[in-house]
């Protein structure tokens, strides 16, 4: 009776903790902002081919239709949208080349998971820092929007924009 139950209770173990680890639509989107956030960690790239391989998480999770809206532009200001995956690299190449002690760290993600569809948004909050030029160093909190859809079984950005805040 004993050995059952001891073997009963492994097993029960066992589940919750598949059950725990099981990579959920909700992980994997989580998991797919912190990896775009690490592209951005303050480490100086050397060369471009450096930063391209750095860029590479970046183009893996963009739809090739993505859309950016409202993205900062260099005087800090909103601006328009950015179309397709290759001019998103650009930019962001430009910014890992300008900005090379750029961090943009993760603070929270907010998932919710479409039933039925192949779609979900993520709110993220961000802490982004860097200098600006010379030893003047900034920081800004963000939340950002994404619209993303599953295609293939894997998550694709489709859409992001900065989320608006009410001001006085």
């Amino acid at each position: 009776m004993r050995a059952r139950l001891v073997v009963f209770a492994l097993g029960a173990a066992l589940l919750v903790t598949i059950w725990q680890l099981w990579p959920s639509d909700e992980r994997r989107i989580r998991r797919l902002v912190y990896e775009l956030s690490e592209v951005f960690d303050g480490r100086p790239a050397s060369s471009d081919i450096e930063r391209v391989a750095r860029l590479a998480p970046l183009a893996r999770v963009l739809a090739s239709d993505v859309v950016i809206d409202g993205f900062s532009g260099e005087t800090g200001g909103e601006s328009g949208s950015m179309r397709g995956r290759d001019a998103v690299v650009a930019a962001a190449m430009a910014a890992l080349r300008q900005l090379p002690d750029l961090v943009v760290s993760v603070t929270s993600v907010d998932v919710r998971v479409s039933r039925g569809t192949p779609s979900a948004t993520a709110t993220a909050g961000l802490a982004i820092s860097g200098a600006a030029g010379g030893d003047e160093r900034w920081r800004e909190v963000r939340e950002l929007k994404l619209e993303l859809k599953r295609q293939d079984d894997v998550w694709l950005v489709t859409h992001l924009e900065p989320v608006r805040v009410l001001t006085p």
